[in-house]
């Protein structure tokens, strides 16, 4: 498809240059019959040019909401193109001397542009693009000498634990615009009807689950030294480093997105989630309580798919130790990271500090079909470079900034407790 719009945007400038050179040469004059004719035939062209490169696009648009749930692979978007030469951080170094992209780096920034509908405020860099993992070179102290050093052995940041993908939520990744999701509201209703009657007449009813894209923007200070690396996984680093800033966040909203401002809104925070109360201040966890989850979800048809249990890390803790019945030694959580035979799993992006009466540092809980949380992926992160704000002290600050959005397709497939002891 690429190679298509690729060659429909040659022709499109080449007639655009035809029409051009017979303007120019003209030198304002009234066109004769032969230059009318070659001018016309060129408009013609450039215009179906555009036209193919529009239905091109339109028809992306189209596939990619049939590739629900699929990991997004630039290659497929990009054609044959060798991407493995891509590198964000010479796109870094340009930008930070005051060059323009150039190569493989302004090709996907152009593409990307063109995909989003709009010029990124620094350079697109494509989010699905494979990290790479090459040896680091480092140097320490005066006079040190380069050591490699294995990738897998650097000392990275203790981050929360992302979990959201595992968990089976739907991606929809390259959109352009706003998308709107149909949702079937209700269904039409079957009657037991007598010989020679009509049933009574019912409608299913549509309705729109809408997705509009929403920024959120993290930045990280490098040091001149640490980009001047090309024999390194310098690249591989930053890569990463904005990469996990910006999906720790986005992972964090799934759960507990506030849904005020330009942030979305999370499952803790939606409207329509059951909740399953334990006590007037809190209370322990109890496996009659966990059941009532899965009940609740049951009871609006909804327990099928990527069903699973997320809580804190204190949720956890708390679970193993308690036990179904007493004198059994089963204990809520299984040896299996599993509860009731579903899938467990905990992070600290579900809060652990929340109130209820005289109950404090309470713990919260999920339990639902993660598949029907729907996360929209508007293409590529903007990367803004700024040299000025660490200038004094040699760092370069680089800023993030991914158009998200987060949505359940239906609130009533997850059930939450919000009021858990862990204490």
């Amino acid at each position: 498809m690429w190679q298509k719009i690729k060659a429909a945007r040659e022709q499109f400038g080449q007639s655009k240059a035809e029409m051009q050179e017979i303007i120019t040469r003209s030198e304002g004059r009234a066109l004769s019959a032969e230059e009318q004719k070659a001018f016309d035939a060129a408009e013609v062209r450039a215009r179906e040019s555009e036209t193919a490169i529009r239905n091109h696009e339109r028809f992306e648009s189209v596939d990619r909401l049939q590739r629900i749930g699929m990991t997004p692979d630039m290659n497929r978007t990009f054609g044959e193109r060798d991407l493995s030469k891509y590198s964000l951080v010479r796109a870094i170094n340009r930008r930070m001397n005051g060059q323009s992209l150039d190569g493989i780096e302004k090709e996907v920034n152009d593409e990307l542009s063109i995909r989003n509908g709009k010029q990124a405020q620094g350079f697109y860099f494509p989010t699905e693009l494979g990290m790479e993992r090459r040896d680091l070179t480092l140097t320490t102290g005066a006079g040190a000498k380069p050591t490699l050093t294995d990738p897998a052995n650097f000392i990275e940041y203790l981050r929360a634990k992302t979990i959201a993908s595992a968990l089976g939520v739907t991606f929809l990744a390259g959109l352009t615009g706003d998308l709107s999701l149909p949702k079937q509201s209700a269904a039409s209703t079957a009657y037991w009807v007598t010989e020679g009657s009509a049933p009574t007449e019912s409608n299913a009813q549509i309705g729109q689950v809408a997705l509009a894209p929403k920024t959120v923007g993290a930045f990280t200070d490098f040091s001149r030294k640490f980009l001047i690396q090309s024999s390194i996984s310098a690249e591989n680093f930053a890569r990463e480093e904005l990469a996990r800033t910006v999906g720790t966040e986005l992972d964090r909203v799934v759960f507990n997105g506030s849904g005020s401002g330009a942030e979305p809104t999370g499952i803790l925070q939606a409207a329509g989630v059951s909740t399953v109360a334990l006590g007037t201040n809190g209370d322990a966890p109890s496996w009659a309580k966990l059941v009532e989850m899965e009940s609740a979800v049951a009871a609006s048809n909804a327990d099928v798919g990527s069903l699973a249990y997320v809580m804190t890390s204190a949720a956890r803790g708390k679970l193993k130790v308690v036990e179904k019945a007493s004198g059994t030694a089963r204990f809520l959580w299984d040896d299996n990271n599993t509860i009731n035979g579903y899938a467990a799993h905990a992070t600290n992006q579900i809060p652990s500090n929340l109130t209820k009466g005289s109950g404090t540092s309470l713990s919260a809980a999920i339990f639902g079909n993660f598949r029907d949380v729907v996360i929209g992926l508007w293409s590529g992160i903007d990367i803004l470079v700024d040299p000025y704000t660490g200038g004094t002290s040699g760092n370069v600050r680089v800023v993030a900034l991914q158009d998200v959005d987060v949505k359940l397709r239906h609130a009533e497939s997850f059930a939450k407790i919000v009021d858990m002891v862990t204490t």
